[in-house]
């Protein structure tokens, strides 16, 4: 029993040896104290949440040891982000660019419909400087043909003006 108690005694004053030497010599107590201290002010190049903590306290760090690690997932739904407006930027581009190759398709056509309507201007000029010297030379005949009216149009008997004055003013039978 006296072994355990010794062994248990022994344990004991290890660990607070050892939390002393660890936290305990660093504590403190008075009621008018000064602490002098080497201190170092810590930031970080970019803002963000902590997403974990490398070292423990009163631990030794060297400079370039990273001490705490700073969520990226911000920082990488801004790169996917920006990666897709640069895929919209090029889509869109790509979109100008056949646009651009409709309208020049669309000029070389305009184009082509002026020279066949100057063609067919420079073709009617021709058409009328010619009818003109048919006509000059009396080729063409300008007498009233002797032919009749139509059937058709000879039936209807002519109505005396007061009635052709009402025709003229009813409306037109809608089908």
């Amino acid at each position: 029993m006296l072994t355990v108690g010794a062994l248990a005694l022994l344990a004991a004053g290890a660990w607070y040896g050892h939390y002393w030497w660890v936290a305990g010599r660093f504590i403190v107590s008075t009621d008018d104290a000064y602490v002098g201290a080497k201190t170092a002010t810590l930031a970080a190049k970019v803002p963000g949440y902590v997403q974990s903590v490398a070292v423990e306290d009163n631990a030794h760090v060297r400079s370039g040891d990273p001490m705490i690690r700073i969520d990226d997932g911000d920082y990488q739904l801004a790169v996917q982000t920006a990666k897709d407006n640069i895929a919209t930027e090029q889509a869109t581009i790509d979109r100008i660019g056949k646009q651009i190759a409709a309208q020049a398709a669309a000029v070389d056509q305009a184009k082509a419909e002026l020279a066949s309507a100057q063609a067919g201007q420079t073709r009617a000029e021709h058409e009328l400087a010619r009818q003109q010297a048919l006509a000059a030379k009396d080729y063409a005949s300008h007498k009233r043909s002797s032919r009749r009216k139509p059937p058709a149009i000879r039936r209807w008997p002519r109505l005396p003006a007061p009635q052709r004055a009402s025709m003229r003013q009813r409306p037109m039978p809608t089908f």
